[in-house]
């Protein structure tokens, strides 16, 4: 990895991200989830979903500048834009509704989700959309794409908006999933974040041990990509590029929901790798942004405090495999 990705970014200077299909999160917190059955719960929490706007909340709650993009529609879109009235956005609206997810989190822990469709972006909001992109662009130095990419979209746009930015100069991060995951690696950019799944899908090849982890991360980086990052759960973070392997170990914590843990991971990469003049140091924070993000309730982030208490308890070794 080229020694550019340690040069100093200023907090004022934005991280773009972009939110394709940003939702509106509804928790329900029940003892057990029993089907066919009535459950009488608390009342429910409503929240912004979308993990480039995750990543974007991570960022600004770590004092780096930050511009969510994306789209957003009807009154469910208005009421997801006022949430977010303390950080900068600057969103396409769209003719249909942001859509409505349901979250149901038991009292051990686990999580069952209900996603709604994504609604449908028109070829002229779709323009829209581009021309925002193309504006901030020449101001950024990281561009973040993250999450899936819907039916009603190309799978093929993070591909092209890789190498849009790669036309500005600008360094993307890339988390999403499928056919839009494994087109977007074709344009090279500058970091990807697989969890185990995902790289399983990209290589070709089971991911089990972190043996598996970084053979696989390896192999992406063959392909020109400067950094790879897997997370692996409750195991931690393996970090690859050409010059240098790390594996991150971190503590166990009481685990209070698990929604946004791999965005806060990007965003502890982004403010990692732009403040701290290692990779050791910057996946170090990273894991230590992610597991702290994981005793927080629903999207609300961790304090600083406790990112770094969890911090100096991270433990992070080159990889002896």
């Amino acid at each position: 990895m080229s020694d550019r990705a340690f040069t100093r970014v200023a907090p004022n200077v934005p991280v773009l991200t972009v939110t394709i299909n940003p939702a509106i999160d509804v928790f329900i917190h029940v003892d057990a989830l029993a089907a066919g059955t009535l459950h009488r719960v608390p009342a429910p929490i409503q929240q912004v979903g979308g993990k480039g706007i995750n990543v974007s909340r991570t960022l600004h709650a770590l004092g780096q500048a930050s511009i969510s993009l994306g789209f957003v529609g009807g009154a469910r879109g208005d009421w997801l834009e006022a949430q977010l009235a303390d950080m900068v956005t600057e969103f396409t609206h769209i003719r249909e509704q942001t859509r409505m997810n349901v979250k149901v989190i038991e009292s051990d822990g686990r999580l069952t989700e209900f996603n709604s469709p994504a609604p449908a972006i028109l070829d002229s909001e779709w323009q829209s959309f581009r021309h925002t992109l193309q504006h901030h662009l020449p101001h950024a130095k990281w561009l973040a794409l993250c999450g899936n990419v819907p039916d009603t979209v190309d799978p093929a746009f993070y591909r092209d908006a890789i190498r849009l930015a790669a036309d500005h100069g600008v360094r993307c991060v890339l988390d999403a999933s499928g056919e839009a995951l494994r087109l977007g690696v074709t344009a090279k950019p500058f970091l990807v974040k697989p969890n185990l799944v995902e790289l399983a899908e990209l290589t070709g090849h089971e991911v089990i041990e972190p043996e598996d982890a970084m053979d696989g991360a390896m192999q992406l980086v063959r392909t020109g990509i400067d950094l790879v990052v897997v997370s692996m759960g409750g195991d931690g973070l393996i970090a690859a590029t050409a010059k240098e392997q790390w594996v991150a170990r971190v503590p166990s914590v009481p685990v209070v929901s698990s929604v946004g843990a791999g965005d806060a991971v990007v965003a502890g990469l982004l403010y990692g790798l732009s403040q701290y003049s290692s990779l050791r140091e910057a996946v170090r924070f990273a894991a230590a942004v992610g597991t702290a993000k994981v005793t927080c309730e629903g999207t609300s982030n961790p304090s600083r405090d406790e990112i770094d208490h969890i911090f100096r308890d991270v433990e992070v070794a080159a990889w002896r495999g």
